[in-house]
Formats: structure tokens, C-alpha cells, sequence
């Protein structure tokens, strides 16, 4: 199903939310895994100081790497195979943005089909912090919801939107959900979707 352009999820809808999550969820219950961010630790593949463009390639989990990218103060991210080419390597906040904190990892039968990150938008993170929902599948890999990390048990929110939303996200076509007390829509805050089919 196409989600609205403009889905902007708040407060009062948080337990549709729930039960959508359970309504879809498979057999095998999902666990998380942490897995560090750091640059430092990543290979830096591309610093071109004239065009203002970094490139790192990071590990991850498994076998799923971890490309990040920096240009124009904001910050790209995306994961697995030809993680560089996939949506999620367009999309971004609109604001001067920065990754931090680890990374989790949503695993169904060991398999990671979504990842949650940290993001600061604005100007010393004055446009507020978000938890990205990150789809991850063969298809491709791109943002599913930007969650407001000043919401009540934002990462346990973040893993219910992940668990039953990220699987059955068609990049091409659905826009990211925005679930936050501010009733800012997801094209207010981001840019770069949909993709369409890589």
C-alpha cells in the first residue's frame, strides 16, 4: 500500500502503530544487535576537499557494511551490498544533519531487515534529533519513519514502527512516516524519496 506524502503519525495514533506490528509480524519474533559508529574506525574511501565530499566504508553486521557519506554538512547513509547505489545513499535531512550514537539492528531469524540510527539536524542539533527507521531488504534499502527522539521510549517506538513497517516498504513508491509531537510531515525534514527502482 502507498503510504500518504504527507503521513504524519502523532501521539494519538502511537497504539495503531502497535497493532499494526502485530498484525504483520512473522513467525520468528525480531532481536536487535548494536554495532558501533565511528568513523575513525571506517576505511575513508573518497576526501575530495574540492567538491567538499567524504566518503567511509564501515563494518557492520555480518556481511551488511556500512557506507556513510558527508557533503554540504549533511550526512548519507545506507548499508549491505552496493549500499552506495541504494535510496537510502540520497536520502538525508534537509537541515545541516550529523549520525551519532550506534547503530541497531533489527534481525528476524538472524537476517537484518531494518536498522534504527540517531540523527542531529540544524545548527548544534536545533532542529531537533530523530531515530531513523531503515528498510534493508534485496531490493533495496531505504528510510521507512523519522521518529522524535524527545518522544517517551523513542527507541522501543522506533523498534514497534521497524517491526512492522520495514519489511513490506516499497521504496519505489511509499514515502517515510513522521511520528512526532511538532506535526511536521516527512518533506518538511527530508529529502530524497521515494526512489525510484534501482
Amino acid at each position: 500500500m502507498v503510504r500518504k506524502a504527507f503521513a504524519v503519525i502523532c501521539l494519538a495514533a502511537l497504539a495503531a502503530v502497535g497493532m499494526s506490528s502485530s498484525a504483520t509480524a512473522q513467525d520468528a519474533p525480531p532481536t536487535s544487535e548494536i554495532t558501533t559508529f565511528a568513523l575513525d574506525r571506517c576505511d575513508h574511501t573518497v576526501d575530495d576537499p574540492k567538491i567538499g565530499v567524504s566518503e567511509w566504508m564501515c563494518e557492520g553486521y555480518g556481511d551488511h557494511k556500512v557506507w556513510v557519506a558527508q557533503a554540504d554538512q549533511r550526512m548519507l547513509i545506507s548499508f549491505g551490498d552496493d549500499a552506495r547505489d541504494r535510496c537510502a545513499g540520497r536520502e538525508t535531512f534537509i537541515s545541516p544533519n550529523t549520525i551519532e550514537g550506534d547503530i541497531e539492528w533489527r534481525l528476524r531469524g538472524g537476517d537484518p531487515f531494518a536498522t534504527i540510527t540517531r540523527w542531529s539536524t540544524g545548527e548544534n542539533g536545533d532542529d531537533g534529533t530523530f531515530l531513523v527507521v531503515t528498510s534493508i531488504s534485496a531490493k533495496d534499502v531505504c528510510h521507512v519513519a523519522y521518529i522524535d527522539a524527545d518522544l517517551p521510549s523513542a527507541q522501543a517506538l522506533s523498534r514497534v514502527v521497524a517491526d512492522g513497517q520495514a519489511e513490506g516498504f516499497d521504496c519505489s513508491v511509499d514515502h517515510p512516516v513522521m511520528i512526532t509531537k511538532l506535526g511536521k510531515s516527512p518533506d518538511q525534514l527530508a529529502a530524497g524519496f521515494p526512489c525510484s527502482d534501482p
